[in-house]
C-alpha cells in the first residue's frame, strides 16, 4: 500500500511538471509568462533534482524554460 502511494505521488509530480510546461508554452508570448516562470522555476528545478535522485526522468523539454 505504501509503495502504491509513493508511485501515485511520483506520477502526480510528473503530471504537474508537464502541465507547467504546457502553460509556459501557451503563454510564451504574453507577459503572464513571467508569473508562470516565477511560480514554477523553483518547483521545476527541485522536481528535476528529485526525479534524477529517484532514478526517474521527468519532461526534459521543460528544463530550458527554468
Amino acid at each position: 500500500m505504501l509503495s502504491f502511494l509513493e508511485f501515485f505521488i511520483d506520477n502526480i509530480q510528473v503530471i504537474l511538471y508537464f502541465f507547467s510546461t504546457v502553460l509556459l508554452n501557451a503563454y510564451k508570448e504574453q507577459i503572464s509568462d513571467c508569473i508562470f516562470i516565477l511560480m514554477f522555476s523553483s518547483f521545476g528545478s527541485s522536481l528535476m533534482i528529485n526525479q534524477v535522485r529517484a532514478g526517474r526522468f521527468a519532461v526534459i523539454e521543460a528544463w530550458p524554460y527554468f
